[in-house]
């Protein structure tokens, strides 16, 4: 009698167990029926019975075990309750399939400057421009450039206008050269004007509205058919007088650099290289001064950086991350203080990533956003929060973005590229999320050393798993993926 009660005890407790645990609801009437079948029945001179009873009990004991185990199971991988900070959401369509430049008004309306897509009508002129409407998140096209232009900056100025400078244009004959125009366009009309040309042509250049409203312009390709083709000088753009003048020349013959502008009016410029003669990767620091016209080292970082993104915090440091150090892609942060010229390690990304997009946020965090690695372009997002020095996870792109990036009034940002997005950090993504078990049962272990899709996978004699084949992606700007021959 004892026996059969802890065995009735041990079943009704598994049942509850299970209710408690399983994945869906359990109806309480299947738990009272098997505990009520397993209450004492024995009559005298019927031991077969007996038997077979205590035989269907145990076997569905078993069952009920098993489905439990792997209601525990599930229960310990699956949370369904995770939201990751920030959401992505499609815009558009556009007519521009690559948009080479963008510039932010401050109405928080954005002008868009590209190539026409393919499926365009035949009289559609290579260049479009597009102004892009974040209320209705629709593209509206407004005029197009009489030439095609190519490597061009696009800077929104305080009149509502967006000053169009330098960029490169290829003759029939297949020769390439770069523009020293510029040009403003008005959203308004959707016309173009001539204004006042740089001194030199300039391809590829940085282009930053400082806090006087002037516009300055670093480096860029000026000799195309040289040996030299890059410059490191700048220039400043006074729309009043809609003339140019000369603002001195950097301390280092760099290029792929970040810039912010600082809250002082200063402009900072960190890291970069020199891919002329021993493609010298960059760690210094310098910065332009818009009172003297004059640039200045102001420092180092703690590694080179080539390609690197950098945000203004709230306290007037500039968060640095990501880039490449001459080898490999890296995920290594620093916060560099413009005050004392020192930086400090600030954790590391998530995701090895360049040429991200950085935007720091009403709460003084800051979104990291796409970018580029060895393998291709991560659609993942990583928050920084200063107060603790950690990146946190956040939502994922559902494109790839090749086009500049702008932060809207709103704290929205668009995301430009074949397909556009817009991300909002006051939202939520809701997953299911997969998280390891604590009993090592399940672990975590090493990535293939090749990211590959569409492969095989063949369990061998030893336990082993061999991933053959299948294709890599070489990321947007490669444009689709490559076939693999190798194997692991």
């Amino acid at each position: 009698m004892d026996e059969r009660m802890s065995f009735e005890a041990r079943l009704a407790d598994a049942f509850e167990r299970y209710a408690d645990l399983a994945p869906v609801a359990v109806e309480p009437s299947i738990a009272q029926l098997a505990v009520a079948s397993a209450g004492p029945r024995r009559r005298a001179g019927m031991p077969g019975v007996l038997g077979r009873r205590t035989l269907v009990l145990a076997v569905l004991a078993l069952m009920l075990l098993a489905a439990l185990a792997a209601a525990l199971v599930v229960g310990s991988l699956i949370n369904r309750h995770m939201g990751l900070p920030g959401k992505f959401s499609d815009v558009g369509p556009s007519q521009i399939r690559y948009i080479a430049a963008a510039a932010g008004l401050d109405d928080g309306r954005v002008v868009v400057f590209g190539e026409a897509r393919p499926t365009a009508p035949a009289s559609t002129p290579d260049t479009l421009i597009e102004l892009f409407d974040p209320a209705t998140k629709t593209f509206k096209q407004l005029a197009a450039f009489p030439e095609p232009r190519n490597g061009f900056t696009a800077t929104a100025l305080r009149n509502g206008k967006v000053l169009i400078a330098g960029g490169d244009t290829t003759s029939p004959d297949g020769v390439s050269a770069s523009m020293a125009n510029a040009q403003l366009f008005d959203p308004v009309t959707g016309g173009l004007t001539a204004t006042g040309s740089m001194s030199v042509g300039r391809t590829q250049h940085t282009a930053i509205r400082m806090a006087d409203g002037r516009v300055l312009v670093i480096a860029g390709q000026s000799n195309l058919n040289g040996d030299d083709p890059f410059n490191y000088t700048a220039e400043i753009y006074d729309p009043a007088s809609g003339a140019w003048s000369q603002a001195g020349t950097m301390t280092a013959h760099r290029s792929a650099f970040a810039t912010t502008l600082l809250r002082d009016g200063r402009v900072l410029v960190a890291g970069g290289w020199d891919q002329v003669g021993g493609a010298t990767d960059f760690g210094s620091v310098e910065v332009f001064d818009p009172a003297t016209g004059y640039f200045v080292a102001v420092g180092d970082l703690l590694t080179v950086r080539r390609s690197p993104t950098a945000a203004l915090l709230a306290d007037g440091r500039v968060l640095l991350v990501g880039g490449y150090d001459g080898n490999t892609v890296v995920a290594t942060a620093e916060v560099f203080d413009p005050a004392t010229g020192r930086s400090t390690a600030a954790g590391s990304l998530l995701t090895e990533r360049q040429n991200a997009v950085a935007s720091t946020m009403t709460d003084g965090r800051v979104v990291v956003i796409g970018g580029s690695n060895l393998v291709g372009d991560p659609l993942s997002t990583e928050i920084y929060d200063p107060k603790s020095g950690t990146f946190a996870p956040g939502a994922f792109a559902a494109h790839e973005h090749g086009g500049p990036a702008i932060a809207l009034p709103d704290g929205r940002i668009l995301l430009t590229g074949a397909t556009s997005e817009i991300y909002d950090p006051g939202a939520t993504t809701e997953i299911a999320l997969l998280v390891p078990r604590s009993d090592g049962m399940f672990r975590l272990t090493r990535a293939p050393v090749t990211d590959r899709t569409g492969h095989v996978a063949t369990k061998l004699a030893d336990g082993r798993v061999l991933l053959a084949g299948g294709l890599e992606s070489r990321g947007a700007r490669a444009q689709g993926y490559v076939a693999l021959d190798s194997a692991e």
